[in-house]
């Protein structure tokens, strides 16, 4: 039997198992690996006879799976050492691969043939890779300036750990892959033709939409009938050397001394509430990882906003909320104050406030959902204000009043200039999104709202 068309039949059954697991256990997996790097001072411990991802059952990134070690047999050897299984069917296979123990098995054993064991590894690899980049997106973000964190340095390092492992494994898997009998099609021939028909396609319907897929297509179509393809420039050593340059980018941004900075005025002034110096819990390990978080959440918020904006210039709705544009009056009508009551008035700014997210929330939203309406509301209502801002100050100097360099204040925007009046709109807009959050708004049309909110998230 022809190896190649063996794969191609196994290979339905083995991507659909290994394509079932959760984003959660991958993550679980690779945060053990991390931990097991880390006790070991950043060390690989990659071995001659596959370990890691390519010798545990679930993937081989969980701590004690880590050295699990498979040894693999060409047909010949196994008729040597004397295993008793079907020739034709493990000749055809590419041997046999035997997992002397296992955890929790005394005296067990797991094998696997060959083609079987391969498949397995090189789908782990794939997406092992895409968790990585998604675990590492803020601190790898290309085109953009990263700020040094303790999180990232840490992470990166582990990253790097982690290509270093599968490219061990790689090295020694390819020695036994060179070997089968492939007839037609040279051995990395065929890996390719499995890449873009079976691997890949499995791949996307697993991650829809992940930019990182993308660029591991890039890399395989590279190869899109090619019929030279060597052991130098197939696929997966491509991808682990492209992988290699993302670490070693993503440590060259966080280094060491870098993440030794000062504190700046802005880190100081974020920092609202001190430590009590009786808190014996504080540490400056501690620090970092709160100052990690935060830098993490601002950059989430940073990412959500920008494309929740996109290109809109203020002009046009943005999912539910509408730019600021007709009458702007105060409204002093009791029927629209909780109760009736008499004697309040309602500013334009507190009548248009977008909160299109906030009413969409149902009894099912989370607490993240709702942290994310919040963020949402706001960032759509300052970004129309921004512009109707821009609009009054044009129509001051057609009209005579205070003359300002309307078209300077985008680009003064953009290099962090805010305009001191249209921070107080930024202050009072905030502090109505605080008032529907904590039930201080006086408005009778969103009091049902926080009456929901208290309900379903306890505020």
């Amino acid at each position: 039997m022809v190896t190649y068309f063996y794969i191609l039949t196994s290979l339905g059954l083995i991507l659909h198992n290994i394509i079932g697991e959760g984003h959660d256990d991958i993550n679980k997996k690779l945060d053990a690996f991390c931990q097991e790097q880390n006790r070991s001072d950043g060390s690989s411990s990659g071995g001659a006879r596959g370990k890691g991802a390519s010798g545990d059952k679930n993937g081989g990134s969980g701590s004690q799976e880590l050295y699990e070690e498979w040894k693999c047999y060409q047909f010949e050897q196994l008729r040597k050492v004397g295993q008793g299984e079907d020739d034709d069917k493990l000749k055809g296979a590419g041997g046999l691969c035997i997992l002397e123990k296992t955890n929790g098995e005394e005296n067990g054993k797991k094998q696997k043939t060959f083609n079987n064991f391969f498949n397995f590894w090189v789908a782990h690899v794939l997406k092992d890779s895409i968790e990585w980049r998604n675990k590492l997106n803020s601190c790898i973000n290309n085109g953009k300036t990263i700020r040094c964190t303790n999180k990232c340095k840490n992470d990166c390092k582990c990253y790097e750990s982690w290509i270093q492992q599968k490219k061990t494994e790689w090295e020694q898997i390819e020695k036994h892959y060179e070997k089968e009998d492939f007839k037609l099609f040279g051995p990395y021939v065929a890996l390719e033709m499995n890449l873009q028909d079976d691997y890949f396609p499995s791949i996307v319907m697993a991650y829809p939409g992940v930019k990182f897929v993308e660029e591991i297509k890039k890399i395989i179509e590279q190869n899109k009938g090619n019929t030279d393809v060597k052991k130098e420039n197939n696929s997966i050593t491509k991808l682990l050397e492209y992988e290699e340059k993302e670490a070693t980018k993503c440590l060259d941004t966080h280094k060491e001394e870098k993440c030794k900075r000062k504190p700046s005025t802005e880190d100081l002034a974020r920092s609202q509430t001190p430590r009590s110096e009786e808190d014996g819990n504080h540490s400056d390990e501690d620090s970092d990882e709160d100052e990690d978080l935060d830098e993490e959440q601002e950059e989430e918020v940073c990412e959500r906003v920008k494309s929740l904006i996109g290109e809109n210039d203020g002009s046009n709705e943005i999912s539910g909320c509408n730019p600021k544009t007709g009458n702007f009056e105060w409204i002093c009508g009791a029927n629209q104050f909780r109760n009736n009551q008499e004697g309040p008035c309602m500013p334009p700014r507190r009548q248009k406030l977008c909160i299109h997210d906030l009413k969409v929330l149902t009894n099912t939203s989370s607490e993240k959902q709702l942290r994310e309406a919040f963020i949402n509301c706001a960032a759509k209502e300052i970004h129309f204000l921004w512009k109707k801002y821009k609009d009054d100050k044009k129509k001051e100097v057609t009209t005579g009043g205070k003359r300002e360099e309307t078209d300077k204040l985008q680009s003064q925007l953009k290099s962090g200039t805010i305009p001191e009046d249209f921070k107080r709109q930024m202050f009072y807009t905030f502090g109505d999104y605080r008032d529907l959050c904590l039930d201080t708004d006086i408005s009778a049309r969103l009091y049902y709202f926080y009456t929901y909110v208290s309900i379903h998230f306890n505020i």
